[in-house]
């Protein structure tokens, strides 16, 4: 039996799918291709207009070695706050510095797995990200300087394994 459908019920059908997609997609972290900056890509929870730093931009084949995750960064219009780096974000880069943002809240597992040359670490703002263990690899605890502000309290953190820390 062959059945024809109308344009009126195909457009019906398609209306009706589309919403449902929308609708499915409300709430949810969504990742703008391409959109990065100063060599960082970034992903957006639209609901709470924050930000995860997942990875490195890589522009002509040239990835950045001072990582710089500020406390905003701007996506179409809106700005959202730095609040998180992703598990595994920094894996084997070149780099060299790191400076966290005053809104950076938690830095994931293995974030800079293999990034042994880190020599600086900055953080800003008054409260010291949630750090797991094997954030860093155990050359970067020994050997990079980990310069927080005067403010804040290092004591009973897991920051607190960097052998040099300065407070400004």
């Amino acid at each position: 039996m062959n059945k024809k459908i109308s344009f009126s019920a195909l457009l019906a059908l398609i209306t009706i799918m589309l919403a449902s997609m929308l609708t499915s997609c409300a709430g949810e972290s969504i990742t703008y291709p391409g959109i990065s900056r100063d060599g960082v890509t970034y992903s957006f929870d639209n609901d709470k207009f924050e930000a995860t730093a997942i990875g490195y931009y890589v522009n002509d084949g040239v990835v950045i070695k001072e990582i710089v995750l500020p406390a905003e960064v701007e996506a179409g219009r809106d700005l959202f706050k730095v609040v998180a780096v992703a598990d595994r974000a920094f894996v084997d880069g070149p780099v060299v510095s790191v400076e966290f943002g005053g809104n950076m809240r938690t830095i994931g597992n293995e974030a800079f797995k293999n990034c042994k040359d880190i020599k600086t670490i900055r953080i800003q703002g008054n409260t010291l990200p949630t750090l797991p263990e094997n954030a860093f690899e155990p050359e970067v605890y020994e050997n990079a300087t980990l310069f927080i502000p005067s403010s804040v309290n290092i004591e009973n953190t897991p920051w607190k394994k960097f052998t040099s820390i300065s407070q400004y």
